[in-house]
C-alpha cells in the first residue's frame, strides 16, 4: 500500500513523497516530487482569473508554461496573466506548441539581462541595418504606378500622380498618397474607411498555443527568449523597438510566433508625423507587412492591436 508524505520546508517548498506503506526494509522506495515557490506563486496568482485551473509547469531557465489555453482565448488569457504580474513578477508572452517564437533553449542570466537592459534604453533600433524594401526607391512604371495609387471616389489621385511625378518611387509616391490624404478632410475619411476595411487583419491563430511566464516583470526584456524573424540575432534591437514602444505608447508584446510577433497599446499615435513615424517603425522590423507606410500609419490610429510580420 502506499502513503503519500507532505513536508514544507523551511523556505517555504513543499515536498510530496509517495512511499511503500509498510516500508520494505531491505529497499525503501521513495518517489519524489518538488513543488517549487515559482509554480505555486503563479498558480495562487491566476486563481479567479480565466487562467485558473490550468496547469502550470516548470520548464528550463527558471520559465513557467500554463497550458490548456484555447487559441481563440489568447488575448484575454494574456490580460489575465497580465493583470496579476505584480504577483507573478512574470511576463506573459504565448507562443505556438511548435516551439516556434521562443527559443526554450536560452536561459539568459541576470547580467545578460541587465546587459539587454542597458541596451535596450541606448540603442537606435531603426538605424540598425533593417530596410523595409530594398525596392523603395526603384522607378516606378506607369502601370506600377497605377497599381500603387489607390482609387477613391471623386478623386483621380493615379492623374494627379502621373502629373506630379516624372520619376516616381515606391517611397516617394507613399509619402505624396499620405499628405494628399491629410490635407483634404473628405478624401481622409474615405481612406480611414479604405484602410479600415483592408489593414484590420485578425491575429494569427496556431492550432495550439503555450503560455510562457518569463522571470522578468519587463516587457522589454522578454526579447532575451522571444525568436522573432525580424530581429534574427539581434535581441537588442529587438529589446529597444519593445523599450521605445512601451515608452510611447504602452506597447506590450503578447505572443511570439517566430515569423509574427503581436502586440497590444495603450496610446494611439495622433494621424500625421506621429503615426507616419511609428508605421515607418514597424515596417523597418517588419518587411512583409502587406500595406504600404501611408496605409500602416492611418491604420495605426484606429486600432490598439499591431501584428508584426517579417520571413526570409
Amino acid at each position: 500500500m502506499k502513503q503519500a508524505v507532505v513536508s514544507t520546508d523551511a523556505d517555504g517548498t513543499t515536498t510530496h513523497r509517495t512511499c511503500l506503506y509498510p516500508p520494505d526494509r531491505s529497499e525503501l522506495k521513495w518517489t519524489l516530487t518538488v513543488v517549487t515557490n515559482e509554480v505555486e506563486r503563479a498558480t495562487a496568482a491566476l486563481r479567479n482569473t480565466a487562467l485558473d485551473g490550468l496547469p502550470v509547469e516548470e520548464e528550463s531557465g527558471n520559465c513557467l508554461i500554463v497550458s490548456g489555453v484555447e487559441p481563440a482565448d489568447v488575448l484575454s488569457a494574456w490580460r489575465a496573466a497580465r493583470a496579476v504580474l505584480p504577483m507573478t513578477g512574470r511576463w506573459p508572452v504565448f507562443r505556438s506548441s511548435d516551439h516556434n517564437g521562443l527559443d526554450h533553449q536560452r536561459e539568459p542570466t541576470s547580467d545578460d539581462l541587465a546587459e539587454l537592459d542597458a541596451a535596450a534604453r541606448t540603442i537606435d533600433p531603426w538605424s540598425a541595418g533593417y530596410d523595409p524594401c530594398d525596392d523603395e526607391d526603384e522607378p516606378l512604371t506607369v502601370d506600377e504606378l497605377s497599381l500603387f495609387v489607390p482609387t477613391f471616389e471623386g478623386v483621380d489621385l493615379q492623374s494627379e500622380a502621373r502629373r506630379r511625378f516624372d520619376a516616381p518611387t515606391m517611397s516617394s509616391v507613399d509619402r505624396w498618397i499620405y499628405d494628399r490624404v491629410l490635407a483634404d478632410p473628405p478624401l481622409l475619411a474615405q481612406a480611414l474607411a479604405y484602410v479600415g476595411q483592408r489593414a484590420n487583419v485578425q491575429w494569427r491563430q496556431p492550432s495550439t498555443v503555450e503560455l510562457w511566464l518569463l522571470p522578468t516583470p519587463h516587457a522589454h526584456l522578454a526579447a532575451g527568449w522571444v525568436s522573432y524573424h525580424g530581429t534574427l540575432g539581434r535581441p537588442d534591437v529587438l529589446a529597444a523597438a519593445l523599450w521605445q514602444w512601451h515608452q510611447a505608447w504602452g506597447a506590450e508584446l503578447v505572443a511570439s510566433w517566430g515569423l509574427t510577433i503581436d502586440l497590444t497599446t495603450g496610446r494611439r499615435p495622433a494621424v500625421g508625423e506621429q503615426a507616419w513615424e511609428l508605421a515607418g517603425q514597424q515596417k523597418s522590423l517588419a518587411n512583409h507587412l502587406e500595406d504600404e507606410q501611408w496605409m500602416v500609419a492611418l491604420a495605426l490610429t484606429q486600432r490598439n492591436e499591431w501584428s508584426l510580420y517579417d520571413r526570409p
